[in-house]
């Protein structure tokens, strides 16, 4: 008869086993026996909280130093990219080298790819005393204006990344990340910041002068063709009337740009509704490759998107395609359509496309050119 206390420390060493691989194991079910330890070189000591120095594995064709630190509460393995673009890999204390290199290289794709963008990043200039005048917890200085500054952070991100947005500096950072730390790196990058937010603030300014000259003259392409806007001081209904679209409205807001615009715009998506629905039944009849039909045509105001598909059979466009030339029109309505079939960005997806339409790779980098944040309207 076997020892119970044997067999009960027996079994504990399994169970325990079992998070080398961080996933952790029954004793009952797994009774493959324990393999021993190599012994590690020196300064890599299997049972000490991290290595002595950084250590290094060839990860595809290329030598990567990474910091290995463990953690005794900790059970599966995190990879994460410092601001220094170190590799920093935090496993459980009786994880071995060995085993955390191999699992390096199975994420061989991902390290590389981290590696290249933060190897990349935006010049990293001198920090002097005086920088710290010019960044607060809320806000860093640019020429003489104070831009608000927003830490953002994400228990699922492995590295730091900043944006300029909306005349906002916003930094994504991993949730254990020291919010003093990465201010130290933000102001390091000011060089980078003060060129993109001057470019934003440029391209702000651009689209406001284009708003108020519209204003000014308000004149459209719709679908590629002229119309011009004409404002009435009387009663009627707005509409499109030939190649003139008549606007009505009370003496006492004829100059306001805001019901302006929603009496226009609301003139648009009428004719959008009308124009995309006629577009789609027409693009239907040419390709009856599709295998379904859409279930039904909505108009969207989203401000990044042309249009989307759901698996409903739901095909969302933008009202502002109309602001466009017919064929791109017809390009993003073949595109959602294909999707009927194809639910996602594949090679098959796109070959799909070039069936219906073949000229799509040059439609494509036509829309990408345009921003929907370039139209005065919505």
């Amino acid at each position: 008869m076997s020892n119970p206390v044997h067999s009960f420390f027996k079994q504990l060493e399994l169970f325990l086993a079992g998070f080398v691989n961080g996933i952790p194991t029954d004793p009952k079910e797994d009774k493959t026996p324990v393999v021993p330890q190599k012994p590690q070189p020196e300064g890599m000591d299997r049972q000490s909280p991290s290595p002595s120095g950084p250590l290094m594995v060839t990860i595809g064709d290329q030598l990567v130093s990474y910091e290995l630190v463990r953690n005794a509460k900790r059970k599966y393995l995190a990879l994460e990219i410092g601001l220094d673009g170190t590799l920093v890999v935090r496993a459980p204390r009786n994880v071995t080298i060995e085993y955390v290199e191999q699992v390096l290289k199975t994420k061989a794709d991902w390290i590389l790819e981290r590696l290249k963008e933060q190897s990349s990043q935006r010049p990293v200039t001198p920090l002097y005393e005086s920088d710290w005048d010019c960044i607060r917890d809320d806000a860093i200085l640019i020429d003489n204006d104070w831009v608000p500054l927003v830490f953002e952070k994400s228990p699922r991100r492995r590295s730091v990344s900043m944006v300029v947005r909306n005349n906002t500096v916003i930094v994504h950072i991993p949730a254990r990340q020291s919010i003093k730390e990465v201010r130290n790196w933000v102001i390091r990058q000011r060089v980078w910041i003060e060129k993109h937010y001057r470019q934003q603030k440029q391209v702000s300014e651009t689209r406001a002068d284009t708003r108020e000259q519209f204003f000014k003259n308000p004149q459209l392409t719709l679908l590629g063709k002229e119309y011009e806007v004409i404002k009435k001081v009387e009663k009627g209904k707005d509409r499109i009337e030939g190649y003139q679209i008549l606007l009505f409205f009370e003496p006492i807001n004829i100059d306001d740009q805001k019901v302006f615009e929603g009496k226009l715009v609301a003139v648009l998506k009428d004719f959008a509704r009308q124009a995309l629905e006629k577009e789609i039944r027409l693009v239907m009849g040419q390709i009856p490759l599709i295998g379904r039909q859409y279930r039904q045509m909505r108009l969207s105001s989203a401000k990044t998107r042309w249009g989307s598909c759901s698996s409903r059979g739901v095909i969302c466009l933008n009202w502002r395609l109309v602001l466009l030339d017919l064929e791109l029109v017809r390009y993003v309505i073949c595109h959602e359509l294909a999707h009927l079939a194809q639910m996602n960005h594949s090679k098959n997806f796109w070959q799909l496309v070039g069936t219906y339409y073949p000229n799509y790779k040059e439609a494509e980098k036509r829309l990408k050119a345009i921003s929907l944040k370039d139209f005065p309207l919505g």
